[in-house]
């Protein structure tokens, strides 16, 4: 995705390929991390609605890609790149019928198996960033941690190989879950093993995310799911935020 579109990607002030959302990190922290919240602390409102309406476009793209063919210097090159997320011209431009906005699909992969399934399982497990629960109630006891470890291994010796190999203890072992293990976990044995263990509302937060997933990975999809999946996913985020 970086490649075919030129752009700088995760670490930059402006990593997001579709939208012009900027990153900010906290200054006072010995390492850098930057992050990409909704809600800028100290600004009142959230910025999801301004970010949906305003994403990137074909023009954007070929503005910016004439911005680094005219600078003169490699500063006023770098202070591009900075400014717009943007490092290089793509060939693909020279496709008449190519939309530099909307042809190169999102890493759904990155994003919701690995990322966001990561912070989820550690946020569950109070291991989230050094964060603790605050006022919430969304942490997972060690105790039950386990058996929920015991019951993902032995879950998978009665599924068909076709859906999925065997999987890791994913108390004791979740460090080696691969992808594949957890688009299965998360969609298939999370809404069952968290039953009655993740508290509410957090649960139902999970089953909508759940959802969300499985009208995103189906074979095909009606504009009326398309509809209801946007009002979802900008339902889901805003809680998640929160």
């Amino acid at each position: 995705m970086i490649k075919a579109l030129g752009t700088l990607g995760i670490g930059a002030i402006k990593p997001c390929q579709t939208c012009h959302i900027e990153v900010i990190c906290d200054i006072q922290a010995k390492q850098k991390t930057y992050y990409l919240p909704l809600t800028i602390p100290g600004h009142p409102e959230n910025r999801l609605r301004e970010i949906l309406n305003n994403p990137r476009t074909h023009r954007d793209y070929l503005e910016t890609y004439h911005r680094l063919d005219s600078a003169s210097t490699e500063a006023e090159h770098k202070k591009i790149r900075k400014e717009t997320g943007i490092k290089h011209p793509s060939i693909f431009v020279l496709l008449p019928y190519f939309d530099m906005g909307h042809a190169i699909p999102g890493g759904f992969m990155h994003a919701i198996y690995i990322n966001l399934f990561k912070a989820l399982i550690k946020l569950w497990r109070g291991e989230f960033k050094g964060l603790d629960a605050g006022n919430g109630h969304y942490i997972i006891p060690a105790p039950i941690w386990e058996r929920i470890g015991i019951e993902t291994r032995n879950s998978v010796n009665t599924v068909p190989a076709s859906f999925v190999h065997s999987m890791p203890n994913i108390n004791t072992n979740f460090s080696n879950f691969t992808a594949e293990d957890s688009a299965f976990w998360m969609t298939w044995l999370a809404p069952y093993l968290l039953a009655g263990r993740l508290s509410e509302p957090y649960y139902s937060h999970l089953l909508v995310l759940v959802e969300i997933v499985k009208i995103c990975t189906g074979f095909g999809i009606t504009k009326e799911e398309h509809t209801r999946l946007s009002e979802m996913i900008y339902d889901w985020r805003l809680r998640y935020e929160e």
